[in-house]
């Protein structure tokens, strides 16, 4: 999975090796007082119930397997409750910047940059969910966080959203290539027929920017740390899911809206 860095006033992002690095760092500063809120939720919870005759302490040290569970209940429930205050702004595509079936009664949304190998492994997955299921809508958000290209690449596929309907000829076709280059990129936009010094120019659009700068914060916001990254429904997934976690995950969200 590609790191992801913090943004940048021009959101000319570039790869940070240190980034997973001062995430730990930060979560064990967090550490202790992360302690105090997991054990209100501990208290809280039903992980140690029925030991209310018991000390807290001495159940915990005999059975400390309880706190990485706590806080991954915690962690996921914070996930959700992120989610679900920005999901109208997660799953409403930049103009045509969607894959699958327009009005699809499940989205997913994907956090990607062409220039990611894993992102390309996924697309596969992707591909074979979307061509077996015509009720999926795939909102794109682009996450350039792989240097120039990465940005030329990501200002050129939202260009060709907002003006023209060319946009997954556009992103299958980045996919399909054997590497990612701004000769690369001009080659593509010349065969779907557009003329790439008018795209190039309309890429510099301030509602690119704009739209670049709202995905890393939207990313930084759930605590994503590269791409690719997957939003389906509640659920949060990291890096490549493969198909079969995605296809479930589909069909979890359809079971839920059954009910």
């Amino acid at each position: 999975m590609s790191d992801m860095p913090q943004p940048t006033e021009e959101v000319r992002v570039e790869n940070n090796s240190c980034h997973k690095k001062s995430c730990l760092c930060s979560a064990l500063a967090g550490a202790v007082g992360g302690g105090v809120i997991v054990l209100g939720y501990l208290l809280s919870s039903h992980l140690i119930s029925g030991k209310s005759g018991e000390p807290v302490r001495d159940y915990l040290m005999e059975h400390p397997e309880v706190i990485p569970q706590a806080m991954e209940a915690l962690q996921q429930r914070e996930t959700d409750k992120l989610v679900s205050q920005n999901r109208t702004a997660l799953e409403t595509p930049f103009a045509g910047a969607w894959d699958g079936a327009e009005k699809g009664r499940v989205t997913i949304v994907e956090f990607s940059d062409y220039a990611c190998g894993f992102c390309r492994k996924a697309n596969g997955d992707l591909n074979r969910l979307l061509s077996e299921d015509k009720d999926i809508r795939l909102v794109i958000r682009q996450l350039p966080i792989l240097g120039p290209d990465s940005e030329i690449a990501a200002r050129t596929a939202l260009a060709i959203a907002k003006n023209s309907s060319k946009f997954s000829e556009f992103h299958h076709q980045i996919y399909n290539s054997k590497h990612l280059s701004p000769e690369v990129i001009v080659d593509i936009v010349k065969s779907l027929g557009l003329n790439p010094q008018d795209i190039a120019k309309q890429g510099s659009d301030p509602a690119i920017t704009q739209e670049i700068t709202k995905n890393i914060l939207l990313a930084r916001e759930l605590g994503l740390t590269g791409t690719p990254a997957f939003i389906i429904g509640d659920k949060v997934f990291s890096g490549v899911a493969g198909y079969d976690a995605l296809k479930e995950a589909v069909a979890k969200i359809r079971e839920k809206s059954s009910k």
